[in-house]
């Protein structure tokens, strides 16, 4: 019975073990990444027992990239090893907040879309959303986590975004599972008028608020937990809104005419992005967006004449010159940052950037060609050789965006061999996507696509882009807000039949653009506040790092003469010694032409005499401590020697008849 018994417990231990060990060994997490309509990675993430993963981010402070250490279970971690092992997604830009101490995913790069995603990134586990970072939440295992791009929730206006007695607007909230809206209650909107709040209402159980007695005007809605971001733009009143500042309206109520024969409203699409436009004459905090919103031709001056950060990507600064350049500002010394300087620096003797990448080349071309560079630069025939070896069999670079910007890039420079052909062969592609509703599939593409073929001197209608316009003015009225400015952005100059060579005014090369490509040349081009401080700056650093080094190469100095000073004085005592054993050589030569030897004196006086030889040597060894250079030891031991070898030839009666002499000769 008791065998029994302990067979049975036994096999309950082991069985409680084998499932605590086939627990611990399978925590897994599955993991959802979402980008719009497209769920470009899903699978099953297995979760390490524990430790820390590094991994490299662009410190926000000093804009320098820096390892730092993540929990390995973190949602970043586990996203960062699928980055590496998948080839659905980038992590294109991460960025550390020294102030808050965190990590944060600025950017990721979509294979499946070919597109770069900033500045909007969500994530939930197990249906909950957090408020810390993707380094600070620890997954515990059997976790269920979506990432995605867009808003959490928004404010849509119900059946329009016109109104006349009464507005009505819906909270709704993203379901990231399906890629669509639903009402959501528990919020308030909150609505602006020229930046200030004029009314605030509690949502009902189906997410509607209904506002009465509003004045006419343009008016931004948004829920007031969420700081009023994202914004809704809507307009109140019986008729259109007058003209803005650019001359431009918003829509007519009228009702919306079939797409195919309906022209783009480009100054509804011009009043929906201004109805953003913040106090410091920014559009957006997402720096693209107001890079293309210049290109578009909206009044954002001032804001880029203040050098805000446009990113870390050499396409970053690409961009943000094309914007100076399409208003009208010097790229080269408009700003405290030299744009055309840093597009030059990151080219390797073949191509500009990353040389992985086209896109990096064709984005280069096209303000360098508007900032006094041609066809016979050498940096722009070796950069279009590139651009040209990356064109497909088909005519395109990758997709029909691609090929659009590379349109416009070469066709400044068409002179150069092989450019006529590669033109003609993109042409080609660009005809066969285009739709039977004169669309290149999605607003963006489409924008591209017409500003590419007027580049090359066709006709195009605006009326494909109008199917995508909404009643506000705006592109995409189902999409996040950010996207809605951007496509918009994009619409403008397209509709207006209008390629990105014509938008940008032109410069002539600056001194400074020949200083970055022959640095030995000086410049002769005064230097502008910023760039004073910043050397003002580094001849700190370096008189700060001469003065922490002179008293170390004092101490040196000092230190060297120590060790020649004892290299002397070794020296001088070495001498000594030969002079006393030549001395002791003349005596014992001495001795044995002249003296008589006397009786040996008895033991016990010899051993008298040698300690007393020994004291001698012991006081001189005193008196000569040991040093860095000859040891004392070594000039001790061969005074001993001398001693007894002195001793040894018969030295006591060597001296005695010595001494006898001196004694005679003194009384």
């Amino acid at each position: 019975m008791k065998n029994l018994t302990r067979a049975v417990v036994l096999g309950v231990v082991f069985t409680a073990v084998f499932f605590v060990a086939d627990s611990v060994s399978a925590a897994t997490a599955q993991f959802h990444v979402r980008y719009q309509n497209t769920v470009f990675f899903e699978g099953e993430i297995e979760l390490p027992a524990s430790g820390v993963s590094q991994v490299t981010a662009v410190n926000h402070t000093t804009k320098l990239e820096e390892s730092r250490e993540v929990n390995s279970k973190s949602i970043l971690a586990l996203l960062s090893n699928i980055d590496a092992s998948s080839d659905a997604f980038r992590i294109s830009t991460l960025e550390y907040y020294p102030e808050y101490g965190s990590l944060y995913i600025k950017c990721i790069e979509v294979a499946v879309e070919s597109f770069n995603a900033c500045d909007n990134w969500q994530y939930v586990v197990n249906g909950e959303y957090s408020y810390v970072g993707m380094d600070n939440y620890i997954l515990a295992g059997d976790d269920n986590v979506w990432i995605y791009f867009g808003d959490i929730r928004r404010v849509r206006p119900n059946g329009g975004t016109v109104y006349t007695t009464k507005s009505e607007l819906k909270a709704e909230q993203y379901q990231y599972e399906v890629n669509g809206w639903a009402p959501v209650s528990g919020y308030t909107i909150g609505i602006k008028k020229d930046g200030n709040v004029v009314a605030t209402q509690a949502v009902d159980s189906q997410g509607m608020a209904t506002f009465t007695a509003l004045e006419s005007g343009n008016y931004t809605a948004g829920l007031v937990e969420d700081y009023y971001f994202p914004i809704t733009p809507f307009y109140v009143g019986l008729s259109a809104p007058s003209p803005g500042p650019t001359g431009s309206a918003a829509p007519s109520p009228a009702p919306t005419p079939v797409a195919s024969e309906k022209a783009f409203d480009v100054a509804a699409a011009v009043q929906f992005i201004q109805a953003f436009q913040q106090s410091n004459g920014s559009i957006s905090d997402v720096p693209m967006l107001n890079d293309w919103a210049a290109i578009a031709g909206l009044d954002v001056k001032n804001y880029l004449l203040s050098d805000p950060n446009p990113g870390t990507l050499l396409t970053d600064y690409e961009r943000r010159a094309m914007a100076l350049l399409a208003l009208g500002i010097d790229p080269y010394s408009g700003t405290p940052t030299n744009y055309i300087e840093k597009i030059v620096q990151s080219f390797d003797g073949t191509q500009f950037g990353d040389a992985g990448l086209v896109n990096d080349d064709i984005f280069a071309l096209v303000p360098l060609l508007k900032a006094g560079y041609s066809a016979e630069d050498e940096k722009v025939q070796k950069s279009v050789a590139v651009i040209l070896a990356g064109q497909g069999q088909n005519g395109s670079w990758i997709d029909t965006d691609l090929t659009a910007a590379a349109i416009q890039a070469l066709e400044p420079v068409s002179s150069l061999s092989g450019v006529q052909e590669a033109l003609a062969k993109a042409k080609t592609y660009l005809e066969s996507k285009k739709r039977e509703t004169g669309s290149f599939g999605n607003a963006y593409s489409t924008s591209w696509a017409m500003q590419a073929l007027k580049a090359l001197g066709e006709s195009v209608s605006s009326s494909s882009l109008a199917a995508f316009q909404a009643e506000d003015g705006g592109l995409l009225k189902d999409d996040s807000l950010s996207n809605r400015i951007w496509a918009t952005a994009y619409a403008i100059p397209a509709a207006e039949g209008k390629s990105w060579n014509s938008i940008l005014q032109s410069f002539e090369k600056s001194v400074t653009s020949t200083n970055a490509e022959n640095l030995a040349k000086p410049s002769s081009i005064e230097l502008g506040l910023a760039k004073l401080l910043a050397i003002q700056a580094e001849v700190q650093r370096i008189e700060f790092a001469v003065a922490v080094l002179e008293p170390q190469v004092a101490l040196l100095y000092n230190q060297h003469l120590a060790k020649v000073q004892e290299e002397q004085r070794v020296a001088s005592i070495t001498q000594e010694i030969a002079r006393v054993q030549n001395e002791i050589a003349v005596l014992q030569a001495s001795q044995e032409t002249g003296f008589q030897k006397e009786v040996e004196p008895q033991a016990p006086v010899v051993a008298e005499e040698r300690s007393l030889a020994l004291a001698q040597v012991a006081s001189v060894e005193s008196a000569f401590p040991e040093s860095n250079g000859f040891a004392t030891k070594q000039i001790v031991l061969l005074i001993v020697a001398a001693s007894a070898i002195f001793l040894l030839a018969g030295g006591t009666n060597l001296v005695s008849p010595l001494l006898k002499k001196v004694m005679v000769r003194t009384q």
